[in-house]
This record gives structure tokens, C-alpha cells and sequence, in this order.
């Protein structure tokens, strides 16, 4: 029975939760806006980190008939994330080239709010009856202020859309158990397979899932027979895995994706193993706190749900292990599981209140979100400065160099005809802008450059990785003295510096627009260089 000011209760929750959602909104909306910036053409445009800009240069080109192509005609797999470039390519086509990026900020924004009202409606799945507990409203606001989850969501990439899909995955399953009912289960394995299109190693949670959904450990311990009569829902999974290996094979003639070969094909599995383990130690030490709270709430009242929660966080941590880290400690492929050990957490927190389960949480309020805040604290301590919009974050300076990007894209299409060919090391935005033919250097969308032995000496290491996954396969004399791009956006990587070559074939050319210039690389007498228009630098 709830208490009698309970409805009183619940209008305060509900108001607090409308302050906590339009308080994030309106840091999101600074977030975007700080994002942004004014080119030398005069224009603002927002900005996307480069991978989700490569995803969108498929796009353009899916959304134009040119096939779902890195460039036309050339059929290879540079994505991981196609049901996000499925999304994007419909924001091109609503909303053009420019404010497309736009559309996807706002849209991680939007994906962003849903995980964390749908990490507060799980939290109360396995809090049922308690209409006057505030441990859902807290669920709400954490998972909200983990950074990770909004600077991946809002700057483009597919974390916020399997973030909330793995979430609503389990939700549904949470349901099934509780209820039984098929359109439960159904709703479980059609998210899991959306998770699926969305990255493909989505499938290691899943597993963890439909071990949730299918296993009965009773009936297990009996020597029983134990799966599910329910297991034909496994099919319409399967369908999935099977429909976008079948549209590989007969779309671009590959069993596995470019970025597969590209980042663990030719890599020892202890060169990977060690990078995992270095990139790994960093998360596990700021999220040292979290991981003790949640083990904490999975000791309090075992349940297997809260068991899941658990491990599919462990899984994307040994995942990321083995396919030996990332190249940016934002934790992109861990955040997905953040939501799920935060309700772990919180339900560890009103184990150190010393209540019950059917006791009020109000009278030690208090005491929980001062730990809720220290918890937030430990996890957001290294991003502070870019949760802050600090002039010398990271985010900031990484934006510069967007600009950068941007402005030589606006000089390439003055100076260079459409068929042109541009050299990148950051494939997405000077691509994507200019239209033009793109050469990768670092192989994301190049046959040629994935099947190469990865250099290992750890000249183009950070962050202590020798073998940086994606940026350790390259081959420029292949990239620039072969293929001969119109630009090329620098002539230096790892152990190969084409300096000489690059001062005999190409040249420096200073573009002026309305708000201001930019210096490119163009090739010497290239017959895709605009030459009259050019101004060259002494």
C-alpha cells in the first residue's frame, strides 16, 4: 500500500525527473553547439568524430543510388554499423549534406534520453511495488551524466543506438521471465537482432541473453532436458545473422567485413591480448567504485537477472581485451554495459541504507545521492574538462582539427575537378564533403591495405598499445606514388616518410575564401587540378 503523501511523492518525481531531462538536454544542446564552428566559406557546420563521417560518406552515396560504397564502384565493407548508416542515410535525404550531421547529433541526443529512462524502467522491474523509492529517478540522472555515453551518442557514432537496443533487450527479457508472455520474448530477440545490424559483435552480449532467456537452471540441476520450448525464437536471430552474412558475400564478396582484416587480421593474439589488457587497466581503475557498488548490489537478494547485468559488462570488457583495445580511452564498446552495472549500483546502495526492500528510500535520500554523486564523480573525473566545454580538452582541440578538415575540403572542391582524387588519413569528413574519389591511407575502406602485415614496432602506438586496432596497416608509396591522389593530406606515418617525394610531386596552394584561407598539398601538372585558380605558397 503506498503511504498516504505517496501521490504527493510521485508528483515531486515526476517533476524532478522533467528538471533532470531538461537539464541534460540543454547541456547536450551547449555540447552540439560547441561542436560546431564557422568555415572559411562563411558557414557553420557541425561535426561528427571521423569514423561516424565515414559512415556517413556511405551514406551520401546509398542515399544518392551510388550503391553502399565508400566510393562508386568500389565494393567494400569500411563499416561495422549498418543499421546507423541506414539512419543516417535517411537524414541525408531529409535534411541534406550539412544539416544531416546535425540531424544525427540531435538524434544521439534523443537516443541518449531513451537509455536513460529505459535504465530507470529496469531498475524498477527488479524493484517491483516500490512507488515511492527514488532509485529510478537516480538511475535516470547517472546514467544521464556518464560521459562516455554522450560524447559517442552526440558526436555520431552507433554507441547510443546499441546502448539503448542491448537495454530494451534485456528489459524484454526481464519481462518474459516475470510474465511469460511471447510477445515478451519477441520483443527481446527482434531488439537483439536490431543490435545485431547495429555491430555485429553485439552477439556476445546477446549470447549471455538468450542463455537468460532460454536456460532454465532448475530443471538443469534436476538433469532435466533445460532449453526452452520457446527455442524457435532463437530462428528469428539467426535470420538476422545469417541475412547480413548472405548480403555480404553477394553485395561486396567478402565473409568477413574490411575492418575485421583491417583490425585483427595479420595481429598476434598476444600483440592483441597485451593492448587489450594496457587499454583496459585505465577503465577498470575509474571505474573502480562502480564495479564495487555493483558487486555489492548483486550480492544483496542474488537474482539471475542481476547476474546478466553483470556479465554482459564483463563480456564487452574480455571482448574488448581480445580484439586488443581501441584507439580513444572514451570507452566506446564498453559503454553499452555502463547502464546496466549503474542499476547494479544503485541497488547496492540501498543495501548500505540498511532498509528493506518494502521501507521508504526517502528518509535516506541523503545519504544515497551523495553516493550516487561521488560514484558519478569517479567515473566522469578524467572527462571533466570536456564535460566543461574547457578550451584545451580534448573535444575542443579535436574539433580544430575538424575545422581544419573541413575548410581543406571547401579549397578541394574550388581547386579540383569531380574526378579527382583525395588522400586522407582521416577518411571521413574531406570524403564526405568534397564528393570526391577518396584513397585511404589507413586501409578502413581499401582491400589492399587491410590484407597487409600490421607494423608492430609501436611507432604509431599510444596510449601504451603497440598495435593500435585500425591505424597500424599502411602503405604510402602504394597510396601516394601509385595511385596518385590530387591531395593527399599528409605524407608521414609510422616508419614511412615520403618528405622527398612529397616536395618533388606536389605543391602548396593557398585557397582564400570569404572568412579566411587554408594551405592544401596538390599534386604537380595533376589534370584534375583547377590550375588557373590555384595560388601557390612560396
Amino acid at each position: 500500500m503506498p503511504r498516504p503523501n505517496g501521490r504527493k511523492l510521485v508528483r515531486y518525481k515526476k517533476l524532478v525527473t522533467a528538471f533532470v531531462l531538461l537539464a541534460y538536454v540543454l547541456w547536450a544542446g551547449i555540447f552540439i553547439y560547441k561542436s560546431s564552428f564557422l568555415a572559411i566559406d562563411g558557414q557553420r557546420y557541425f561535426s561528427l568524430v571521423d569514423d561516424a563521417m565515414i559512415s556517413m560518406r556511405y551514406a551520401w552515396n546509398f542515399s544518392h543510388g551510388l550503391g553502399l560504397v565508400w566510393n562508386p564502384g568500389q565494393y567494400v565493407e569500411g563499416y561495422s554499423n549498418l543499421l546507423m548508416v541506414l539512419v543516417m542515410s535517411a537524414a541525408i535525404v531529409l535534411f541534406g549534406k550539412i544539416h544531416a550531421v546535425l540531424a544525427i547529433q540531435i538524434f544521439g541526443l534523443g537516443l541518449v534520453l531513451a537509455v536513460g529512462m529505459l535504465s530507470s524502467a529496469t531498475l524498477r522491474l527488479l524493484r517491483p511495488g516500490s512507488d515511492d523509492d527514488w532509485l529510478d529517478v537516480l538511475a535516470l540522472a547517472c546514467v544521464l551524466a556518464y560521459y562516455p555515453l554522450s560524447y559517442w551518442s552526440l558526436q555520431g557514432m552507433e554507441t547510443g543506438l546499441l546502448t539503448l537496443l542491448l537495454l530494451g533487450t534485456v528489459f524484454f527479457a526481464f519481462k518474459w521471465q516475470a510474465e511469460k508472455q511471447t510477445r515478451q520474448m519477441a520483443g527481446a530477440i527482434l531488439l537483439a537482432g536490431l543490435a545485431f545490424l547495429t555491430r555485429q559483435d553485439s552477439i556476445v552480449p546477446a549470447s549471455l541473453i538468450f542463455v537468460f532467456l532460454f536456460v532454465d537452471f532448475e530443471r538443469l540441476r534436476k538433469k532435466q532436458l533445460f532449453l526452452s520450448p520457446h527455442t524457435w525464437m532463437v530462428v528469428i536471430y539467426i535470420l538476422f545473422v545469417a541475412g547480413q552474412t548472405a548480403f555480404r558475400v553477394l553485395y561486396y564478396g567478402e565473409w568477413l567485413p574490411n575492418t575485421y582484416l583491417l583490425k585483427v587480421s595479420g595481429v598476434p593474439l598476444t600483440a592483441r591480448l597485451y593492448g587489450g589488457m594496457v587499454f583496459i587497466g585505465p577503465f577498470l581503475l575509474q571505474s573502480a567504485l562502480l564495479l564495487a557498488f555493483s558487486g555489492l548490489g548483486l550480492m544483496w537478494r542474488p537474482q539471475k537477472e542481476k547476474s546478466l547485468l553483470f556479465f554482459i559488462l564483463a563480456a564487452l570488457t574480455g571482448y574488448q581485451i581480445w580484439v586488443g583495445g581501441d584507439a580513444w580511452p572514451v570507452w566506446r564498446m564498453l559503454t553499452p554495459g555502463i547502464p546496466l552495472v549503474i542499476i547494479l549500483a544503485l541497488l547496492g546502495f540501498r543495501q548500505l541504507t540498511g532498509r528493506s526492500q518494502s521501507t521508504s528510500l526517502t528518509k535516506n535520500f541523503g545519504v544515497v545521492l551523495a553516493l550516487a554523486g561521488v560514484l558519478m564523480i569517479s567515473v566522469n573525473v578524467v572527462f571533466w574538462q570536456d564535460m566543461a566545454f574547457a578550451g584545451n580538452s580534448l573535444t575542443a582541440k579535436t574539433i580544430a582539427s575538424r575545422r581544419n578538415h573541413v575548410n581543406a575540403a571547401i579549397a578541394i572542391q574550388h581547386l579540383t575537378t569531380e574526378t579527382a582524387r583525395v588522400g586522407v588519413f582521416w577518411a571521413g569528413i574531406v570524403p564526405y564533403f568534397t564528393e570526391r574519389t577518396g584513397v585511404d591511407f589507413l586501409g578502413k575502406s581499401d582491400r589492399h591495405i587491410a590484407g597487409l602485415a600490421p607494423d608492430l614496432s609501436g611507432d604509431i602506438g599510444w596510449n601504451g598499445i603497440i598495435n593500435t586496432p585500425g591505424h597500424v596497416k599502411y602503405d604510402l608509396v602504394y597510396s601516394i606514388d601509385q595511385l596518385q591522389p590530387a591531395y593527399i593530406e599528409g605524407f608521414r606515418w609510422g616508419k614511412q616518410d615520403l618528405s622527398a617525394e612529397a616536395n618533388r610531386d606536389y605543391v602548396r596552394a593557398n585557397y582564400q575564401d570569404v572568412a579566411g584561407s587554408v594551405v592544401i598539398l596538390l599534386r604537380k601538372d595533376s589534370p584534375d587540378v583547377l590550375w588557373d585558380q590555384v595560388r601557390l605558397e612560396p
